[in-house]
């Protein structure tokens, strides 16, 4: 379990000696006035203050500490979903004054990432994606890899709206419902695509045009507003390569599961 601060940065104060490291967006973090790096295992004493800033790119940072911290649990996970108000800090976002506590304290080895399995994000977005089960619905589908998107105001956990280029449907009928997950990429009748994120529905009758690999995804929630996103197309057997690739990267340096 982690904290996730999306864009505008936090203040944490430290009442027990804790490692932490701070991971995701680029940010500048500072430990009682003094700068940290980013990717790498950090003590903090009692009553240290830790800034973590603006992000200048990307759109969400990570504070994990050692130990746990303690969350709700709801269907066996401690992820906070904020629409339906469950999980992590009382379902809720957290706020001026909360204090979180942890357990299972241990002063672990300083690490830090590989420098090359670290993500540099620069707010333009190129996602390899497979051909969804209604992409041949599109009457005009080079726009997909031709163009470059732009990621709307209206986009949060659920989803990412994109915009700049509407789309065509050759059949605007309306579709049965079925299974979506996080990076399906939608099209509703206005022609301007939405990828699913981490908090998205589980079903949607919107046409399913393309779906983000599964190597890629981690990118998508990194995409903020005015962020520009280009679309590759691979082939199912690319990606999965692709993806197994990356699993093994990180599985060579990671000594537990990855996912």
């Amino acid at each position: 379990t982690a904290i996730e601060i999306t864009m505008t940065g936090a203040t944490f104060s430290f009442s027990r000696e804790t490692a932490f490291a701070v991971t995701g967006a680029q940010v500048t973090a500072l430990l009682s006035e003094q700068p940290v790096p980013m990717h790498e295992t950090i003590f903090a004493s009692s009553g240290d203050i830790l800034s973590i800033g603006r992000a200048s790119a990307g759109c969400r940072s990570y504070l994990a500490v050692s130990g746990r911290l303690k969350a709700d649990s709801f269907m066996g996970s401690e992820s906070t979903y904020l629409p339906a108000a469950f999980g992590g800090f009382a379902g809720r976002a957290l706020r001026d004054g909360d204090e979180i506590e942890t357990d299972d304290f241990r002063r672990p080895e300083r690490v830090e990432t590989p420098w090359a399995l670290r993500p540099f994000f620069n707010d333009r977005f190129v996602l390899q994606v497979i051909k969804g089960p209604d992409f041949a619905l599109l009457s005009d589908p080079s726009v997909l890899f031709d163009a470059e998107f732009t990621a709307s105001q209206r986009s949060s956990r659920m989803g990412v709206r994109l915009e700049g280029h509407e789309l065509k449907l050759a059949d605007s009928s309306s579709l049965k419902s079925s299974a979506v997950f996080p990076g399906t990429i939608q099209c509703p009748p206005d022609g301007n695509p939405f990828a699913l994120l981490v908090d998205g529905q589980t079903t949607g009758g919107y046409p399913h045009i393309l779906q983000v690999s599964k190597a890629d995804r981690f990118q998508l929630g990194q995409v903020r507003p005015g962020g520009k996103v280009r679309f590759v197309a691979r082939s199912a057997d690319y990606a999965a390569e692709s993806y197994r690739s990356r699993y093994e990267a990180y599985a060579s340096w990671l000594s537990g599961p990855v996912i």
